[in-house]
C-alpha cells in the first residue's frame, strides 16, 4: 500500500508538472528519447522512471529528484503542486 501511494504521488506530480509547463506527453517523451506510451505509463504509475529519466525530468521542470520521488515538498511551486496532487488523490480513491 505504501509503495502504491508513492507511485501515485510520483505519477500525479509528473502529470501536473508537465501540464503546468505546457508540454504534451509526446514532447516530454521526445525530450527523454522515449516513446509517448512509455512516458504515459510514468504518469499512470504503471512504470517507474529510471534514474536517468528522473534526472532529465528534474532538469526540464527545474525541481529536485527528491521532489519527483515524493521526498521533498519545500519549494513554493512544489507546495502548490502538492495541494493539487493531494486533492486529486483524495477524490480518485
Amino acid at each position: 500500500l505504501l509503495q502504491s501511494s508513492a507511485d501515485d504521488l510520483r505519477a500525479q506530480r509528473l502529470k501536473i508538472l508537465r501540464e503546468n509547463n505546457g508540454y504534451s506527453q509526446r514532447e516530454v517523451a521526445e525530450y527523454l528519447g522515449k516513446e509517448r506510451s512509455t512516458y504515459a505509463y510514468y504518469e499512470l504509475g504503471k512504470t517507474v522512471p529510471s534514474l536517468d529519466v528522473l534526472v532529465a525530468l528534474s532538469k526540464l521542470y527545474e525541481v529536485s529528484c527528491e521532489f519527483l520521488l515524493g521526498i521533498e515538498t519545500d519549494h513554493k511551486e512544489c507546495k502548490e503542486i502538492e495541494k493539487r496532487v493531494l486533492h486529486i488523490l483524495r477524490y480518485t480513491r
